[in-house]
């Protein structure tokens, strides 16, 4: 993973890292050691036993890796400070911003960078998607946690697992996340019934492929700007089931917020999942929602948890449950809830 991007010194090290398999980011800060990402927290990454600096010269030839030597590969004002990487990964980078017009441009000077891994987890959305399709049509429904617990991968299995129920399904995948999708194909396992659209801003997407493709579902990986939730939203008013993915903690919060409001006042998005820790997903419906009222729906709520282990515990920590205290433990509460505790997703 990640042969074009890393240096061989760094791939070396990763190979040496037992745990590389847990990984979830990579962490290169000017001045300090090379640093992995676990989902209990940071831990430095070392290269033959010890640690590897992070210099200005590591800094460009990452960037130059990332962009194949080509500085007109680097468009930061349409990517937003990202670029995306082979095998669904992406870079996101800090540093001094070129602004122009009030319009970022650029980066005079990278101080950091964060290399994301993408990883397919196989299996884990079965349980949603055997909830949305047991009648043969499919409802409009959201992914919710706040970022880098598991929304990519969720929907990306979510995806796999309706396709291979022989739903047509079109992703709007404006970042290379979702399918990995590389010189013009797929490189995540999207299902036999998925179209993908790469590099293409969500809000021409989502009007392109419905007009083009005539999928039953149409998914989308992070909605963020009013326009983008409008698109979505009418796309589930018109018929086209949609699978979204956002940014909050949990169908609550997000009901609170005015981006939420949008997305469920009209009760277009009937079921949500919120990803409360790696490998633990609440499932819920969504139907008590309308517009103005915040909270859960009440006794309407459908609830499945799956407990599944997260990425790993901190090597010297004790093995912990990674549920918040009382998840998936009260069995008769908000109607049917179930729980089972799975293998490493």
């Amino acid at each position: 993973m990640l042969d074009r991007t890393l240096p061989p010194d760094l791939q070396r090290g990763m190979m040496q890292n037992a745990r590389r398999n847990e990984v979830q980011e990579l962490r290169f800060r000017r001045g300090g050691p090379v640093k992995a990402v676990y989902s209990w927290g940071e831990a430095v990454l070392p290269v033959d036993g010890r640690p590897y600096p992070v210099t200005d010269r590591l800094l460009r030839e990452l960037l130059d890796r990332a962009t194949g030597f080509s500085p007109n590969a680097l468009r930061l004002e349409e990517s937003g400070l990202y670029l995306p990487l082979e095998d669904g990964c992406r870079m996101g980078l800090c540093g001094e911003a070129l602004i122009r017009d009030g319009k970022l441009t650029g980066l005079k000077k990278i101080g950091s960078a964060a290399i994301r891994i993408a990883r397919e987890r196989r299996g884990i959305a079965e349980d949603t998607a055997r909830r949305i399709t047991g009648n043969g049509r499919v409802e409009s429904g959201l992914i919710v946690s706040p970022p880098g617990r598991g929304k990519t991968t969720f929907l990306r299995d979510l995806v796999r697992a309706v396709s291979e129920r022989g739903f047509r399904v079109s992703v709007a995948d404006e970042r290379r996340e979702l399918s990995g999708c590389g010189e013009g194909g797929k490189q995540m396992d999207l299902g036999p019934c998925t179209d993908v659209l790469t590099g293409c801003p969500k809000i021409q997407a989502i009007p392109l492929l419905i007009r083009v493709m005539n999928p039953q579902i149409l998914a989308v990986d992070e909605l963020s700007g009013p326009e983008e939730v409008h698109l979505a939203a009418d796309a589930a008013r018109r018929g086209v089931a949609v699978f979204a993915t956002v940014h909050a903690d949990g169908v609550g919060a997000l009901s609170r917020s005015a981006r939420g409001r949008m997305l469920l006042r009209d009760g277009v998005f009937r079921w949500g999942v919120t990803i409360r820790a790696p490998g633990i997903y609440e499932w819920e419906r969504l139907d008590g929602y309308v517009e103005g009222a915040g909270g859960l729906p009440g006794d309407a709520g459908v609830r499945h948890v799956r407990m599944g282990g997260a990425a790993g515990n901190a090597p010297d920590a004790p093995d912990q449950a990674a549920a918040p205290s009382g998840a998936g433990v009260d069995a008769g509460r908000d109607g049917d809830r179930d729980a089972h505790r799975g293998g490493a997703v």
